[in-house]
């Protein structure tokens, strides 16, 4: 009888040191699967969100306080009616390649690509200034990287920019088989309809009155300008 009891009570002893390691060796494939699915989609600090709430579905994860940054091509229409679709892209590519090295450089996130547009997001704080701070030093070296390349000759594109704070909240949309990070507020909005007003003010870089409040010393660069932004 002897023999037989022994391997049983080893077995239920060493039972729980197996599970353990099976669930770590389970939740680092999880983690290297939502890496491999977003990384190139979503920066390093919404994958780790990502990780952490993966059991969580769509719907909202976090909310906070944001600088967002809507940016469109001007004249997007006219130029493309005059080029191929490969030129097109390329020449999109070409543009977005600075854009998005930019928003990264000054502790911005590009969420999204929609058509022509872009749509990034600031909300740390680092040693260089506050996010907003932030998010106006990327925006006016995208404009002056967007010079360089109009320089450059070729397709001659040019941007406008809005930008907004406020509350919003990051959130994960769409069904259990297609789905896309992104965020919703009233500040994301408001960026799109000042990048739109930005024609009509003749300038390619627009902000809220909170956005420019909320800059301190840079506020005194900004014009004010009365505008009724669609929907508001």
């Amino acid at each position: 009888v002897v023999p037989l009891v022994a391997p049983i009570v080893t077995f239920s002893l060493l039972s729980p040191l197996c599970i353990f390691p099976m669930k770590a060796i389970e939740e680092k494939h999880e983690r290297l699967w939502a890496r491999s699915q977003w990384g190139q989609m979503v920066s390093d600090e919404f994958v780790t969100v990502l990780e952490e709430k993966r059991s969580a579905g769509l719907g909202s994860m976090e909310s906070f306080t944001a600088a967002l940054l809507f940016l469109d091509v001007a004249g997007f229409s006219e130029k493309s009616n005059r080029m191929s679709s490969q030129e097109i892209v390329e020449g999109l590519n070409r543009l977005l390649e600075p854009v998005v090295s930019l928003v990264g450089a000054h502790g911005g996130t590009v969420l999204n690509f929609i058509g022509d547009g872009v749509v990034a997001m600031f909300h740390k704080s680092d040693a260089q200034g506050s996010f907003q701070e932030n998010a106006l030093r990327a925006s006016t070296a995208i404009l002056l990287a967007v010079d360089d390349l109009k320089k450059e000759g070729g397709e001659l594109w040019d941007v406008r920019i809005g930008m907004a704070v406020g509350d919003v909240s990051l959130a994960l949309v769409g069904s259990k088989d297609r789905k896309q990070m992104t965020v919703y507020g009233s500040a994301v909005n408001m960026a799109a309809r000042l990048e739109q007003a930005g024609k009509s003010l003749g300038t390619r870089l627009a902000v809220s009155v909170e956005f420019k409040e909320s800059l301190g010393d840079y506020k005194n660069k900004f014009v004010l300008t009365k505008i009724q932004p669609k929907g508001w």
